[in-house]
């Protein structure tokens, strides 16, 4: 095959790809690339190695007044990074893919709280915001974790039947069995808990991205390498 000729396939690859973009959804556009694992790595794995390494030195400690002096601090600083610095990069990720498929950063967050998913948060949430004044009232504030690693598992199943990936569904049907079994000992091992439901499904959730993704551009790089 020719330069010329290569680069003429180049260029009607470029066209068809243009034309599958134009008529995807705009969520399969955006989860297509692995962006969201690779930025939910650091925070999936911070808050996984605090939750469990805390739930470690209340063993070993004796409870809470067993801690390090150095804990309190830690514990500020992870939960002060974990919503505020996850906040701003989420932004610039959300903005960085916007550029790269050609739309306004509105229109990603549109496609994930849309009208196609709208109603299922706004009715989850009010069933969580029950949930958790329920748990407040009764004294039992660590059934929240539980109740929001529901949503969380029932958000991201909603979002699997739109992209149609492994990491939505396992990160979904395993947040759904991680808060349900989470109930019955949160209480006794509340920081274990964070570990597994705030930074564990992160972390499968990023894997399990990294892997898909790798696996597609494997599963492309012989027709490429037959089209050269």
């Amino acid at each position: 095959m020719t330069i010329e000729e290569l680069e003429e396939l180049r260029s009607d690859l470029r066209e068809v790809r243009k034309a599958i973009d134009r008529h995807s959804p705009l969520i399969q556009q955006i989860t297509a690339s692995n962006f969201l694992a690779r930025f939910s790595l650091p925070f999936g794995a911070l808050v996984f190695i605090f939750g469990l390494g805390t739930q470690y030195l209340l063993g070993a400690g004796g409870g809470f007044a067993g801690l390090p002096p150095w804990w309190l601090p830690a514990f500020w600083a992870v939960g002060l990074l974990f919503l505020i610095g996850g906040s701003l990069l989420k932004v610039i990720a959300f903005s960085k893919r916007a550029q790269e498929i050609g739309v306004g950063i509105w229109a990603v967050y549109g496609a994930f709280f849309g009208p196609e998913s709208r109603h299922m948060i706004f009715a989850t949430l009010i069933a969580l915001g029950g949930a958790t004044a329920f748990a407040l009232s009764i004294g039992h504030p660590w059934f929240i974790l539980s109740a929001f690693t529901v949503w969380y598992g029932n958000y991201f199943l909603h979002l699997a039947g739109m992209v149609r990936r492994i990491e939505y569904w396992a990160s979904g049907w395993l947040g759904l069995l991680a808060g349900t079994i989470s109930l019955f000992s949160v209480e006794v091992l509340p920081f274990f808990w964070l570990g597994i439901c705030g930074g564990g499904l992160l972390l499968l959730f990023s894997i399990l991205g990294l892997i898909a993704s790798r696996a597609d551009r494997v599963r492309l790089a012989p027709d490429m390498e037959s089209a050269e």
